[in-house]
């Protein structure tokens, strides 16, 4: 912490773990209680988009690998522009 930079970028993430918390948790409350309670048309589709974000990392993980391996579909793309694997270029 002696650094005044990552004092700062410190304190700058706490604030925004504390905002997001604060806008998150009410928000995610009242879905809950609008879906156990209310009788809002398609129940079933709410909750389906509500899984996404969760859902989400997972299968982009799985289908970057899926569509770059050595079978993949854009496979001879990357060695149009010269290169011989996606994970070279994300590998910072």
């Amino acid at each position: 912490m002696q650094s005044p930079a990552l004092a700062q970028s410190t304190w700058n993430t706490l604030t925004f773990a504390i905002w997001t918390t604060a806008v998150t948790v009410p928000l995610a409350f009242l879905f809950a209680y609008a879906m156990q309670r209310s009788c809002i048309p398609f129940k079933g589709l709410w909750r389906n988009i509500a899984m996404v974000p969760i859902l989400a990392p997972s299968l982009l993980a799985g289908s970057r690998s899926s569509t770059f391996r050595q079978p993949g579909a854009f496979k001879f793309m990357l060695e149009w522009v010269g290169l011989k694997s996606i994970y070279a270029c994300l590998a910072w």
